[in-house]
C-alpha cells in the first residue's frame, strides 16, 4: 500500500478511536446503571489506548496525526456519545455494537491491504479489541432478553 495511502487510512482510524473515547466517556457518565457505567469507562480506556497505538504508528511512518481528523472524531464522539446516550439501555448497546462491527470490518480491510508486521500487529490488537467489546455488549443484550427486557 502507497504511504500516503496508508496514512490517510490511519487518520481515519486515528479519528475513530477519538469518536470512541469520547463516546464511551459521555455514555458512561449519562447512564445510572454502575455496571454498564464502569463498563464504558473501560472501553473508553481501552480506545484510548488505540488512539495511542494509531499515533505511535503514524509517527513511525514520519508524519504526525492530522489535526482536522484529531478534531473530527471529537466533536462526532460529543455527537454520538450524547445522543446514543438518550434511548434505552438496549439501544444504547446495540447503537455501540453496530459502531463497533463497522471498526472490526474496517480494520479487517486494512490488514489485507497493509505489508508491514509491526502495522499490522497494532490493527490486529485494536480489532481483537472492538470484537471483545462487541461480544461483552451482545452478552448484556442476551441477558436483558432473559430478563424479559
Amino acid at each position: 500500500m502507497e504511504k500516503s495511502r496508508l496514512l490517510e487510512k490511519l487518520n481515519w482510524f486515528y479519528s475513530l478511536e477519538i469518536n470512541q473515547v469520547d463516546m464511551y466517556r459521555r455514555q458512561s457518565k449519562k447512564t445510572k446503571d454502575p455496571h454498564l457505567s464502569r463498563a464504558l469507562n473501560k472501553f473508553a480506556e481501552i480506545e484510548q489506548s488505540h488512539v495511542e497505538n494509531i499515533c505511535t504508528t503514524i509517527e513511525r511512518l514520519g508524519a504526525n496525526p492530522s489535526f482536522m481528523w484529531e478534531v473530527a472524531g471529537e466533536i462526532s464522539g460529543a455527537l454520538t456519545g450524547t445522543l446514543s446516550s438518550l434511548p434505552s439501555r438496549k439501544d444504547t448497546l446495540r447503537f455501540n455494537i453496530a459502531l463497533e462491527t463497522r471498526a472490526i470490518s474496517d480494520y479487517k480491510a486494512l490488514i489485507r491491504q497493509v505489508g508491514d508486521e509491526d502495522i499490522r500487529e497494532t490493527l490486529w490488537s485494536n480489532m481483537i479489541d472492538e470484537e471483545l467489546h462487541t461480544s461483552w455488549m451482545n452478552a448484556e443484550l442476551m441477558k436483558m432478553k432473559g430478563e424479559g427486557h
